[in-house]
């Protein structure tokens, strides 16, 4: 199931990603007297269920919206690593850190259906990776491979920073499918983010991108709250065992 979900968001990314982006009509609306019976025994497919609720629901906004804000955060990642001079962004006299981005982004997002907090920062860390990736793979190579996912990692950390401040100690809930409530588990920004440097570490070749991941699976399984965090941990230590079990296999 899993595999099939993953093919789900991928498409879905394409989806939001294109140029002409489709508006979608939902309604997760069922019957009252109907009963669903949830067993968590895989916490990836608990986070791509809520990854699915939520990006459907931002792909019911306005195509202008998508549009503005890949553009904006597009042009203030090219302020922040200078590839364009700080003058071609909206506003120039902003200081263009990760923090200031991320603020400023956060106040221009609304979405049409309500979706869950960490959604926010969600997508903007989609958006980042994907123009990452762009740049590093395209045939222009307007950064080096190198140089991206050290970008990325740099990103990665600056999320888990924050949610590791704000460390949640409230039980997991698993919120009803068919409610009108966002779906949503404790702390899904940080597995979220976890789940991305997973998928980074199956991409790259690079044992300085491997270290730094290890080291931010190791810090998050010594912080994790809850055995959500705890299992995307132990997944991506184990990814790098399989790696390198040498330099790798030490917990």
């Amino acid at each position: 199931m899993e595999l099939h979900l993953r093919t789900l968001v991928a498409v879905l990314e394409q989806m939001f990603f294109s140029s002409t982006v489709p508006i979608i009509n939902i309604n997760f609306q069922k019957s009252k007297d109907e009963k669903y019976n949830i067993n968590k025994c895989n916490y990836n497919i608990d986070f791509l269920l809520i990854h699915l609720r939520h990006t459907l629901h931002s792909l019911c906004n306005d195509i202008t919206w998508f549009q503005d804000l890949l553009i904006k955060v597009k042009d203030i990642l090219k302020s922040i690593l200078n590839i364009i001079p700080s003058s071609r962004v909206t506003d120039p006299n902003d200081n263009y850190s990760i923090l200031s981005m991320l603020t400023q982004l956060r106040q221009d997002l609304n979405f049409k259906y309500p979706v869950a907090p960490y959604y926010v920062n969600w997508r903007i860390m989609l958006i980042i990776q994907y123009n990452i990736f762009n740049w590093s793979r395209s045939n222009k190579e307007v950064i080096n491979k190198k140089f991206g996912e050290m970008i990325l990692i740099e990103y990665f950390w600056s999320y888990l920073e924050e949610e590791w401040i704000n460390i949640n100690d409230k039980t997991i809930f698993f919120n009803d499918l068919i409610g009108y409530e966002p779906l949503e588990l404790s702390n899904t920004l940080w597995f979220g983010v976890l789940d991305l440097a997973q998928n980074l570490i199956q991409k790259s070749t690079q044992t300085a991108t491997y270290g730094l991941c290890y080291y931010m699976a190791i810090e998050s399984l010594n912080k994790t709250p809850n055995s959500f965090i705890q299992f995307k941990a132990i997944e991506i230590l184990l990814h790098l065992y399989n790696i390198d079990n040498e330099l790798f296999g030490k917990i």
